[in-house]
């Protein structure tokens, strides 16, 4: 037996196999889809917010990976090669006083089938945490710059 082949003394001994990992080998892996959100935190200090918006985007059954380590730049530049459709990118320097954080959201394809309001999970749940302004237009959107406010609790 095996045992004594190793060395070992004899032993006697049933053994079974089924083969399933090479079964597992011939299904087809089923396809992915594009990955919708990639989520870059630059500072360790709200790395929190990062955690909390691919927990709510997930909730809202939206597909979206979380970039945390690394330099500032290689965050992005792995977010990047991540090819996601939208980049939602959390920084908290130079912000005026009663701003927690600041958003920017980065379009990575240029797809005519995205929606007008493709950012509404996003919004709908910074809306749930956060006072937020669009620094420049009236809603958030792809190019958008958000301030993100903490809400005052009641």
């Amino acid at each position: 037996g095996l045992i004594e082949t190793l060395g070992g003394p004899h032993t006697p001994a049933v053994g079974w196999a089924a083969g399933i990992e090479r079964l597992g080998m011939m299904i087809e892996r089923p396809p992915v889809g594009r990955l919708e959100y990639a989520i870059v935190v630059a500072d360790e200090d709200i790395e929190e917010i990062g955690i909390w918006m691919a927990a709510a985007l997930r909730r809202a059954g939206r597909s979206c990976e979380l970039v945390s380590g690394g330099s500032s730049r290689k965050r992005f530049d792995k977010a990047v090669k991540l090819e996601p459709k939208l980049i939602l990118s959390f920084n908290s320097v130079l912000m005026d006083d009663g701003v927690y954080a600041h958003l920017r959201i980065k379009r990575l394809i240029s797809d005519s089938g995205l929606s007008v309001r493709e950012n509404e999970p996003v919004e709908k749940a910074l809306n749930s945490r956060f006072r937020f302004e669009a620094i420049m237009g009236h809603r958030i959107d792809s190019g958008a710059d958000v301030r993100l406010y903490p809400k005052a609790i009641s």
